[in-house]
């Protein structure tokens, strides 16, 4: 006997949610919405429509064990309840959790005409665009300087209507196909609800967490920092009770993060044509320049307000912002924020002109007073570098506001390359039979020069077979010096031809470059810690590396180590281990074995564990005072 039908299925026009009526939307309209729940397909005009269709389905639905609770499913839920009150009744401990954003957001709120765009209109005259996506799962990119629609409240009630029990969500969003039981349906109607809101709206009570990256790809080390945070928040994304949004400014290239192939535009994935290709002129057109910032101003104690960001911020509803690189602009928005501090080697090193010429060290130390005096939460890689923090800083900060947050880097969650990846790599860069490999740009501080007058001391004592390879760029005024020194040194000991540099190398080619070499050779005279090691263990790569004492805690028994002062220290580790098979393989499987320690889900359980802190922080009001307040003439909420 045919069950009629649900008088929601029945409705001629209109939708409801909330109180509200809206008018009905075609079958064909971009706007129409559908689900698959227990085998059937549930058509709807839209979320309203969708959110009673779907709640009719549930009163189908077979009976099944509701996750955490001794209760069944619809089929036990007494007649005179709404189905809200049944979800609460099995799980009461959820009460009205909020689920996390939907997929992907919009970069613009307007469309070309400069009108709104909002539920029922859109900026490409159909469907709904949706923004390209920070990395292809949920951590929405939002321009900064380009106002959002407004809120749609009936979507946010309806949201808000259904409390879903945690067991229903697996890491990674709801589950696929269909669902039994009254919370796992529940689940299903909630996750259509959220599609259905339009893209880049705060949720309704919520924080919102502005994610803002900016290094270039050409940064080395800096850029592959923030990849690896992009990476684990767009993990997080769907798991937390807040938002989090990609923010850039709006004139910004995404070209760096573009090769990352992570891209969307709405649902069409963005795949970029060829490697990402920094073109490098020669060493001495880079002498006269002042870096690729250009000087930087003369450094002052006092906040200078940055109002344009401000205002932009405070337009996109960010109550918390997460830089991923040192940077103030927390600070001259007057907005709580979470910064990283990498290294303080302007106070530890000062010899290297890199953190100390042309006023760089001025700078570096008003932006870490600034840092330590008003951040959230500082995070550092390592003990070593909390330490450092605490040393020269601890007027300003106490431990209570610095967390540790070890590398992980991207590479590590590459896939091994594959004998096509390892012939291309070997015949597209020319690469000799046999090498050591050195990634790291031509800072002085990497220490290029022992690597030279290494080679040099090998090849006088009978191994002129060993090669290096270098790859990084120069182009900035310190790196194209130092390029020029190293390689007029190699060509005064005759060892020229025994190095083959690379320039810029694309991430995707660096599993195999890692791969084909003999191991990692890094002298460098920085720490607290460092990421090609870390790479290198990751395609079973013995490490040569600075005998430093925060290196040997983040390295241990998986490294040989040299001083970084001595060429004959070094040529000595590089001769055994370019002879020594056996000490290869045991360095390599000590290098597994303690990244095996430190997986992809602890990294992310750690970063959502500082997000948490920062974000209680925020609502129980536990942040620095800023000494001033945000202007109401320069716009948004102050």
């Amino acid at each position: 006997m045919q069950r009629p039908a649900h008088p929601a299925r029945r409705r001629a026009g209109g939708c409801r949610a909330g109180g509200r009526a809206g008018a009905a939307l075609p079958p064909d309209s971009p706007h129409a919405r559908s689900v698959h729940c227990h085998g059937r397909t549930v058509a709807a005009s839209g979320a309203g429509d969708l959110l009673l269709r779907l709640r009719s389905e549930i009163r189908r639905a077979p009976a099944a064990p509701v996750p955490g609770c001794g209760l069944r499913g619809p089929s036990r839920r007494p007649a005179h309840l709404p189905l809200r009150r049944v979800a609460r009744r099995a799980h009461p401990a959820d009460g009205a959790r909020q689920m996390g954003k939907p997929d992907a957001g919009r970069l613009s709120g307007r469309d070309a005409q400069g009108q709104g765009v909002g539920p029922d209109r859109d900026d490409t005259g159909g469907r709904r665009r949706r923004a390209p996506r920070c990395d292809g799962h949920h951590l929405q990119p939002i321009c900064l300087g380009d106002r959002q629609a407004p809120a749609a409240g009936r979507y946010r009630r309806s949201l808000q209507r259904l409390p879903v029990h945690r067991a229903a969500y697996p890491v990674g969003g709801p589950a696929e196909g269909p669902v039994g039981g009254g919370a796992a349906v529940a689940g299903r109607i909630r996750a259509s609800v959220r599609r259905a809101i339009p893209p880049g709206l705060k949720r309704s009570g919520t924080m919102r967490v502005g994610v803002y990256r900016g290094f270039p790809a050409s940064a080395g080390g800096g850029f592959q920092y923030e990849a690896s945070l992009l990476d684990a928040l767009s993990d997080l994304t769907p798991q937390v009770l807040y938002d989090l949004v990609c923010v850039n400014p709006a004139g910004e290239s995404l070209r760096g993060i573009l090769q990352s192939r992570h891209l969307h535009y709405g649902r069409m994935p963005i795949l970029p044509l060829g490697d990402l290709d920094i073109q490098q002129g020669p060493p001495e057109s880079y002498l006269s320049t002042d870096g690729e910032g250009g000087r930087p101003p003369p450094p002052t104690e006092e906040i200078v307000l940055n109002t344009a960001m401000g205002r932009a911020l405070r337009e996109e509803d960010v109550d918390l912002l997460l830089t991923l690189h040192p940077s103030l602009i927390g600070p001259e928005a007057l907005i709580p924020f979470i910064v990283p501090i990498h290294d303080l080697q302007h106070r530890l090193q000062p010899e290297f002109p890199e953190v100390s010429a042309d006023g760089i060290t001025a700078l570096r130390e008003q932006a870490y007073r600034t840092i330590c005096r008003y951040a959230t939460l500082v995070l550092v890689d390592s003990e070593a570098g909390r330490q450092d923090v605490l040393r020269f800083y601890g007027d300003l900060i106490d431990g209570d506001r610095i967390r540790v947050l070890p590398f992980f880097p991207p590479v590590r969650r590459s896939r091994p390359p594959t004998e096509r990846d390892l012939a291309r790599a070997r015949t597209r860069y020319g690469l000799p039979e046999r090498y050591y490999f050195y990634p790291a740009q031509f800072w002085m501080h990497k220490n290029h020069r022992l690597i030279v007058e290494a080679l040099a001391r090998l090849a006088d004592d009978g191994d002129a077979a060993v090669r290096v390879v270098f790859a990084g760029s120069y182009t900035e005024k310190w790196r194209a010096r130092n390029f020029i020194d190293v390689m007029a040194l190699a060509d005064r000991l005759g060892v020229r031809d025994r190095i083959h540099y690379l320039g810029f190398v694309p991430d995707r080619d660096m599993p195999a470059l890692y791969s084909l070499s003999a191991g990692l050779v890094m002298p460098t005279f920085f720490g607290p810690t460092n990421m090609p090691p870390l790479e290198a263990w990751s395609f079973g790569r013995p490490v040569i590396v600075s005998d430093l004492p925060s290196i040997r805690d983040q390295l241990g028994d998986g490294a040989l180590y040299i001083d970084p002062r001595d060429a004959a220290s070094l040529a000595g580790a590089m001769r055994r281990l370019w002879h020594d098979d056996a000490l290869a393989a045991t360095l390599a499987a000590n290098g597994a074995r303690r990244l095996a320690g430190y997986r992809h889900e602890d990294f992310l359980a750690l970063l959502r564990s500082i997000l948490d802190e920062a974000v209680d922080r925020v609502r129980t009001r536990r942040t620095p005072a800023y000494p001033i307040a945000w202007p109401q003439e320069a716009g948004g909420v102050g």
